[in-house]
């Protein structure tokens, strides 16, 4: 996800794509649209397992932290706060509405890429408004986080 999303940056800057970029950009976007759900089967399996165990717990919140503390992003740490906890980071996730937020965030942002007629791009430059944000929007960077958070801690806790 960090290289497309850096990937999708470096176009967005450019004055303009060519439809090649374009097509490219979209179809990793869709990649990206299914590699969601899996990712998201996967998070669900790890959310079952530890409730099943016992661990969903406030602990739980408590335990992860402590463990990717150091390791993980300051973009990681403000994310998973700003959800609540670890847990509500996951839920959030596994939601099912996640996954068709998470595409329409993708699409915003392919939409944003889409080669521009040379008025537009005109009218761009004189307002000094840059077309695209560079990032994920909400879902894309909470699964961003969880899925690293599963890669620092789940070694123990999984």
């Amino acid at each position: 996800m960090d290289k497309f999303d850096a990937d999708l940056t470096a176009l967005a800057r450019k004055p303009k794509i060519t439809r090649a970029e374009f097509d490219a950009a979209r179809s990793r976007a869709n990649a990206f649209k299914r590699e969601f759900v899996a990712a998201q089967a996967t998070i669900i399996s790890v959310i079952t397992k530890w409730k099943q165990g016992g661990r969903w717990t406030p602990e739980l919140d408590k335990m992860l932290m402590d463990r990717i503390r150091g390791t993980a992003p300051a973009e990681a740490v403000q994310t998973i706060n700003a959800a609540g906890g670890i847990r509500n980071l996951f839920n959030r996730v596994a939601a099912p509405a996640a996954t068709a937020e998470f595409g329409k965030e993708l699409d915003a942002v392919i939409r944003e890429l889409q080669p521009k007629s040379a008025l537009e791009r005109w009218f761009e430059s004189l307002s000094g408004t840059p077309v695209y944000a560079g990032y994920f929007g909400v879902y894309g960077r909470a699964a961003k986080v969880v899925l690293k958070v599963l890669t620092w801690a789940c070694d123990q806790v999984c």
